[in-house]
Parts: C-alpha cells; structure tokens; sequence
C-alpha cells in the first residue's frame, strides 16, 4: 500500500501530458506572423540535454546565454515554417519561463500575397511517442487550429 501511494504521488508531480502550443496572429499590414510557442521545461530540458550532449537547467528565471542558444536551436531545426517553399526565418527569437512553460516568441516575416503557410511541427516528438502539438492561428480575422502527431507532422494552412 506504501509503495502504491509513493507511486501515485510521484506521478502526480511528472505531468503525463506530453503537448506544446503553438499560437500564430497574422499582422497583415506589417506583413508578418507573431509566434509563441510553449513547451513543458521539463521535458525541453531532458530533450535538449540527449540530443545536443549538452548539460542545460530550466528551472532559473533567467536564461543562460548557453541554454538560449540550443533553446533556439531546438526550435529552429523543429518547427519549421515555409511560403511556397521558401523557408520564413524566424526573427527576435525571446524566452520566458512561465510557471513549468518555457514561452518562444518570434516573428515571422512574409510576402505580400501569403495564401498558404506550410507548417512542419515535430516538437518534442523525437522523445514521446504520445506528443500532440497544438497549433491555433489567428488570420483574417478567422481563428482555426490544427494538431501535430507523430503520424501527421506536416500541414499546409490556407490562410
């Protein structure tokens, strides 16, 4: 019995949920996407730590100019966003922790005559088998979501 209530209290204090959010306003006039993305520092962490060799903590307030770097670097080579084809580069990259979160914001700069974005989400999926990836856009006044899995990583959003 002890040792069934020391196991339910430990997985109470690991989340089981393995998901991140993505949200994505499009600001018309400036031709450009704001982007935040929030992931689970744990889980970030421990990713981070086996892909890049690396021996990062989240758990400060404030970012080491190292954990910065694969932070941004993670993202980068995971979350992917394209215009017929060309690459969009993300730009002022920031991170904050919020509570377990860590928050990306970005800009995403476009063309004129953006119809569609090409969005390739595999966040975090390298690690869990059961990682959803949320995304929810706001455009043209319109506000759709979409969900990344393991088996479907890869959307084309009409804007």
């Amino acid at each position: 019995m002890l040792v069934f209530i020391l196991l339910s209290n430990l997985m109470f204090l690991m989340h089981p949920i393995h998901l991140s959010i993505t949200n994505i306003s499009q600001v018309n006039d400036k031709n450009r996407f704001e982007v935040s993305v929030r992931l689970f520092r744990d889980d970030l962490e421990m990713i981070i730590n086996h892909k890049y060799e690396q021996n990062i903590v989240l758990t400060d307030e404030n970012i080491s100019d190292v954990e910065e770097i694969f932070v941004n670097k993670y993202i980068n080579d995971m979350l992917i966003f394209k215009e017929d084809d060309t690459l969009l580069d993300k730009k002022n990259i920031s991170i904050e922790f919020d509570d377990l979160m860590i928050v990306a914001s970005f800009i995403l700069n476009y063309s004129n005559d953006i119809s569609t974005l090409d969005v390739r989400n595999t966040l975090m999926m390298d690690a869990f088998r059961d990682q959803k990836n949320l995304l929810i856009i706001n455009s043209n006044k319109k506000e759709k979501g979409y969900q990344f899995t393991l088996d479907n990583y890869q959307q084309k959003i009409v804007l």
